[in-house]
Formats: structure tokens, sequence, C-alpha cells
């Protein structure tokens, strides 16, 4: 239960950093939470475009294939339509 408090308020973080556009600082939040779980969708999701917004679209690309592995081999499933999307839109425009 302590963990996923921990999780959470890390996930929080991030997003609050992102609303103060202070995205060193959400990024880094992010990538400590997916350290600890990689399997967050949602976080790498946040992450990608965070990376994208910073012009960092290899980075963006990289995290999707660490997902993707990450999902395979701990839950034996596929990433999701919306971070799917997010991928093709970054292929077809870089």
């Amino acid at each position: 239960r302590l963990r996923e408090l921990y999780l959470e308020a890390l996930a929080e973080l991030g997003q609050l950093y992102e609303l103060l556009q202070q995205d060193k600082l959400a990024s880094g939040a992010y990538q400590k939470l997916l350290s600890l779980d990689p399997c967050r969708e949602n976080v790498c999701y946040a992450l990608m475009q965070l990376y994208l917004r910073q012009g960092e679209h290899a980075a963006a690309l990289a995290r999707y294939q660490q997902l993707v592995k990450d999902l395979a081999s701990e839950l034996n499933v596929s990433p999701g339509e919306k971070i799917q999307a997010l991928h093709q839109t970054i292929l077809r425009n870089h």
C-alpha cells in the first residue's frame, strides 16, 4: 500500500511540474516512477509527450519500445490504442 501511494505521488508530482511548465522536473518524476513500475502506460504516454515537446523524438520512440518490451515480458500484453496512436504519429511526422 505504501509503495502504491509513493507511485501515485510521483505521478501527481509529474503532473504538477507539467502544469508549471517544468518539463525537466516532470520528466524526472515520470522516469523515477517508470523505473519502479515500468508498465504504467499513462505515465509512459505523458513522458513521451514531454520528450516530443523538448524535441527529443528518439527518446520518445525509445521509451515506447521499452514499454512494449516491459508489457510483453511482465504482463504478456501489447500497448493500448492511445499510446500506439502516439507512436504512429511520431513515426509519420519525424
